[in-house]
């Protein structure tokens, strides 16, 4: 096999070592990002995520020293009636950065019989994904375990220019809290991606001056739970 600059023997090495642990397609898309496109047989041709592996590696060592300073950002708010819940509404703001269109959901989500809103970030693109998935799967009226996780995987992308959409997330997470959801309590929903959820929960440390954090765990899965003060 030829190696090229980006796709060097090495992260062949550490993706034939994530092949033998069983890893899934996904992962390992999530994993090499957009340098898996220059794989020198376009194995797996990844088309999903997009953060490469040296950026990766450096966030995974670097994350609890990552500052988000939150940068000033339009967005447009809208609101749809839960998937899950009746008679209550999850609020979607979406702003546009570098011509690509991005959503963060308040999606309503009871917790160990906490109400909470559980925060997604995602291209407008995956969030339309993610709605017409969760529309087929509830036709037969639940959703297998596989099922839930491939839901996961498609909101779970890692996102282009990664800091400076960040930023527009802090600042659009802040705004929006205090002047539509204020002593609301927020969440995150832990994924098989470790760096993505200590990126997340380093964005609501740089966004709020004064939180409390907890941890609970629903039907096997861990939340993190953040009460603004």
């Amino acid at each position: 096999m030829e190696f090229n600059a980006i796709w060097t023997k090495e992260k062949n090495n550490k993706l034939r070592q994530l092949i033998k642990e069983g890893k899934s397609i996904d992962f390992i898309k999530e994993y090499f990002g957009e340098d898996l496109k220059y794989h020198p047989k376009k194995k797996y041709n990844s088309g999903g995520s997009i953060l490469p592996y040296d950026v990766y590696q450096k966030i995974s060592k670097n994350i609890n020293e990552i500052i988000i300073n939150p940068e000033e950002t339009y967005y447009i708010v809208s609101t749809t009636k839960s998937d899950i819940y009746k008679n209550k509404y999850d609020r979607i703001l979406t702003f546009e950065y570098d011509n690509v269109n991005y959503v963060i959901v308040f999606m309503f989500f009871v917790i160990n019989n906490i109400e909470t809103y559980n925060i997604i970030f995602t291209t407008e693109k995956q969030w339309n994904e993610y709605k017409k998935q969760i529309f087929d799967y509830s036709k037969k009226g639940y959703v297998t375990d596989d099922e839930h996780n491939n839901l996961s995987n498609i909101i779970s992308k890692e996102l282009n220019k990664l800091y400076s959409v960040l930023k527009r997330l802090s600042w659009c997470l802040l705004d929006f809290y205090k002047t539509n959801l204020s002593n609301s309590i927020l969440s995150i929903g832990e994924t098989e991606n470790l760096t993505k959820i200590e990126l997340y929960r380093n964005i609501i440390k740089n966004s709020f001056e004064n939180f409390e954090e907890t941890k609970e765990i629903d039907n096997g899965n861990l939340y993190f739970l953040y009460k603004i003060n």
